[in-house]
């Protein structure tokens, strides 16, 4: 049985209210999951499951549930999300739950058919290495159960451009504001290296279809710009290296505007090792960051 759309913020706010708490004799308001999850960077990102074959794997992200997008019933909902495992289910727990999720960087979407959680998911730990830290969580970190480094190093503006510096290769998901719906385009960057690298992009739009796209950055020790559209300039608020010698992460939030109303962004770029992600997420007054857009990318070569 699957909930009714219009049911859905309702219960949602009522089910998460009481998460911390949450059992399996929880009134029908919600009903467990087969299995845990935290918001991070605005996606809906799987800690633990009940051990089921099918059931999304720790590190991946979940996109919608029983044919709801994730993110139509997050953006209804006006507190932070602890690590949970209960969701909105009228009359109960559904007789299956229809599960779409991804892994990282991944180009497709997998679509996974489980019973009602029998037994509740492992708690946090199960994930191998994870230490939930704040105040900045990265999906790179999680997905990859590390540590993220030490959070005292500062790095110079100098590391941004050497960090980003090469010729990646991966996706771009990003959130269609119609339909709240994921769509996921095979990406590739390349970057300059330098106080202002230049980041030039090519997306497969589809067959015959290829889009381009260039951007310079800039960044001085306390404004972090897009620098040829000035409306995007985002104030740094953590912006710091390792673990590795090229790694690093930088948060920084800025102002925008989706349609037609303003909203407040934050972007999140790390780099570890090999990989580089960084995002795009943002929130109306009094709502939850929800993602905008994301970059998951392998170094395939120098500049």
């Amino acid at each position: 049985m699957r909930p009714s759309r219009h049911l859905i913020p309702l219960l949602l706010a009522g089910a998460l209210a009481g998460l911390s708490t949450a059992h399996a004799d929880e009134p029908p308001r919600s009903a467990p999951l087969p299995f845990r999850f935290a918001l991070v960077e605005g996606r809906m990102m799987v800690l633990s499951n009940d051990g089921q074959p099918d059931a999304p794997p720790p590190g991946s992200e979940v996109t919608a549930i029983n044919g709801e997008p994730v993110p139509w019933g997050l953006s209804r909902l006006d507190q932070a999300i602890a690590p949970a495992d209960h969701w909105p289910a009228p009359g109960g727990a559904p007789e299956r739950w229809s599960i779409q999720w991804k892994r990282l960087g991944d180009s497709r979407l997998t679509q996974s058919d489980l019973a009602p959680a029998a037994t509740p998911s492992p708690p946090i730990a199960a994930v191998p290495g994870v230490k939930r830290r704040q105040p900045f969580d990265t999906v790179i970190d999680l997905a990859g159960g590390v540590d993220g480094g030490d959070r005292t190093m500062a790095a110079g503006a100098a590391r941004l451009g050497a960090a980003l510096s090469g010729a990646w290769a991966g996706t771009l998901d990003y959130r269609d504001y119609g339909s709240d719906r994921r769509v996921i385009l095979p990406t590739r960057l390349t970057a300059s290296a330098g106080l202002v690298p230049v980041l030039a992009f090519t997306f497969d739009d589809g067959p015959g279809k290829t889009v381009h796209s260039r951007e310079t950055w800039s960044l001085d020790p306390t404004t972090w710009c897009i620098a040829e559209t000035a409306s995007h300039c985002y104030r740094v608020m953590a912006f710091r290296a390792g673990p590795g010698p090229d790694d690093i992460t930088l948060v920084a939030d800025g102002a925008g505007e989706e349609n037609g109303r303003p909203v407040s962004l934050r972007l999140v770029l790390a780099r570890r090792g090999a990989t580089l992600s960084f995002s795009t997420t943002s929130a109306q007054a009094g709502q939850l960051p929800l993602l905008r857009h994301a970059y998951w990318l392998t170094k395939t070569g120098p500049a």
